[in-house]
């Protein structure tokens, strides 16, 4: 497979309505790719810049450009909004839940603290929204 027809391949909208668990996985990978988004965009700003971004600008960043891929890939009414969404979701996600990251002198010791409360909430709306949408696809 070439990069042209993996492009074109990826940029084709994905139509779920009588497949329940091809949904469930494509909801699946919309989240972590906004999950890897999101640590990719802040780890590239802090390699560059030797300090982590305001989390807020590369959380809009991420949903706006991800918006405009959805645009351009043909919207499809209600698909590509919930797609858009779990993709918000998943860069909200370390945006929000995990609080301070430091890396000491043996950098594979990083130290990660999280909300708890956050990460909850988060797997909890993300739960739900799932489970009605692939209800529907039942």
């Amino acid at each position: 497979m070439s990069w042209v027809s993996l492009f074109k391949e990826l940029m084709t909208p994905s139509d779920y309505r009588e497949n329940a668990y091809g949904e469930l996985v494509n909801q699946i990978g919309h989240t972590f790719l906004g999950v890897a988004l999101a640590v990719l965009g802040c780890g590239i700003y802090g390699a560059i810049f030797g300090e982590m971004p305001v989390r807020l600008y590369v959380f809009a960043v991420l949903t706006v450009s991800y918006l405009c891929v959805e645009l351009a890939q043909t919207w499809l009414k209600g698909d590509s909004g919930f797609d858009w969404l779990m993709v918000t979701l998943g860069a909200a996600f370390p945006m929000v839940a995990l609080r301070e990251m430091s890396v000491p002198e043996a950098w594979y010791l990083v130290d990660l603290q999280a909300n708890f409360a956050w990460l909850f909430a988060f797997v909890a709306v993300w739960a739900v929204l799932l489970a009605f949408r692939i209800k529907a696809r039942l």
